[in-house]
């Protein structure tokens, strides 16, 4: 049995509740919801044996974040252990570099509202509805999510911005970090490139290149274990040279071009969880979620709308 109690202020119990009480959301044969519940026996050992989750471990890092915390006045975080899991699991539970990551994540939100602003399922209507980002229902063998970015055919410029798109990968990829077989196992992220043209290309600059890897690389408090670009033409190269000089060795080596070899992505990511037209097994349609997805994650608008109110208070 895992002998590692999070003590939480209740609102993560509450939201576990919740999700219970929810109609999962429907996609092909398959169903998604928020995964709340507490690590099975295969996650905890994996939890052990990768992220050093032992009790004395856990504890440490948990009295040291609170300590670390104290010199920070000025940042509104719940004192829950639930809440600092997220953060500290990536970091092996060593409070500095999580500390860092959380200051650096509220430090961003405060300087890029375009992109932070209102972060809720609400505010975000066209892009999920549109189907543009969407978890996908099954994860990987090793419990990773699986996120489909479908920035192509599926991506109207003209209807959403390239700040949506955005907003809407933070939504979604920042939500299923309640999960804690997320925090736990990571995810990828998949990048339909089909149909990307010169009007697609023409949204990107390089300070949208920055702002992206800054939230990515500095802010994120997950395992992201890889960025798969898939269906990219050769007019996506002068898109990447933007972000290239930016990234950092480490999240350069979880970047795959796999462009229309459906076996190269299947190397990396587990057909069970990669569409069938990508290669994979999972029977979804093209376009899996969409509105569906908007209104399943509108039952959630509360719970989001209070993690948005975290962060340094504003002078």
């Amino acid at each position: 049995m895992h002998a590692i109690t999070l003590k939480s202020l209740g609102k993560y119990e509450a939201f576990l509740e919740k999700s219970k009480k929810i109609e999962p959301l429907k996609v092909g044969p398959y169903i998604f919801r928020f995964e709340l519940d507490p690590l099975n026996n295969e996650l905890i050992e994996k939890a052990k044996n990768e992220l050093n989750e032992t009790v004395d471990v856990v504890n440490k890092g948990l009295a040291d974040m609170r300590e670390l915390l104290r010199g920070e006045t000025e940042l509104n975080v719940p004192d829950d252990d639930y809440f600092f899991a997220t953060f500290l699991r990536p970091c092996k539970w060593h409070a500095k570099p999580a500390f860092q990551v959380m200051k650096q994540l509220y430090h961003y939100n405060m300087t890029h509202p375009v992109y932070s602003d209102n972060l809720t399922p609400m505010d975000e209507r066209d892009v999920l509805s549109a189907g543009c980002v969407a978890p996908l229902p099954v994860r990987t063998r090793d419990g990773c999510r699986v996120f489909l970015v479908q920035c192509g055919t599926r991506w109207n410029p003209n209807e959403i911005s390239l700040d949506q798109m955005l907003r809407g990968i933070r939504l979604v990829t920042q939500s299923s970090l309640f999960e804690p077989a997320t925090q736990v196992s990571g995810s990828h992220i998949i990048f339909d490139l089909d149909g990307f043209t010169l009007s697609h290309s023409l949204c990107f600059t390089p300070r949208y290149a920055k702002a992206v890897l800054d939230w990515v690389q500095k802010c994120y408090p997950g395992r992201i274990k890889g960025l798969h670009m898939v269906h990219n033409p050769f007019l996506f190269n002068v898109v990447f040279a933007l972000f290239k000089p930016l990234l950092t060795k480490k999240l350069g080596k979880r970047i795959f071009f796999h462009g229309t070899n459906k076996e190269s992505l299947l190397k990396v990511v587990d057909r069970k969880a990669v569409p069938k037209y990508m290669g994979g097994d999972l029977n979804v349609p093209i376009q899996p979620l969409g509105k569906p997805l908007w209104e399943y994650f509108c039952n959630f608008q509360e719970e989001l709308e209070e993690t948005v109110k975290l962060g340094y208070s504003k002078k």
